[in-house]
């Protein structure tokens, strides 16, 4: 037996031509195609918004950090640095804090 090899954007790409050809249904789909429904329901919705460009995965990383520090806050520290670059942080934090 030969072992095909495949690339993930054309499997999904297959699968999405596949259901808008409309003979099978999509649980019939998802099964020979070994996803969930849920996947791919989003596969063929990206597909329909963004074209064979939405069926690249997308990027994980949130898109804001709770914990990140303002920026007008870096503007003024990075400012105060470049003012004395001699200082560490421990001082620019002691200056700004009394500013």
């Amino acid at each position: 037996m030969v072992w095909r090899e495949t690339v993930l954007m054309d499997e999904r790409l297959r699968f999405v031509v596949e259901c808008l050809s409309g003979e099978e249904t999509m649980t019939q789909l998802c099964a020979a195609f070994d996803i969930s429904r849920k996947t791919g329901y989003k596969w063929l919705e990206r597909y329909r918004e963004l074209g064979p460009v939405g069926l690249h995965d997308l990027p994980r990383a949130p898109l804001n950090h709770g914990r990140a520090t303002a920026a007008d806050v870096v503007e003024r520290i990075v400012a105060m640095k470049e003012a004395h670059p001699l200082w560490g942080p421990k001082k620019i934090m002691a200056r700004l804090k009394r500013a």
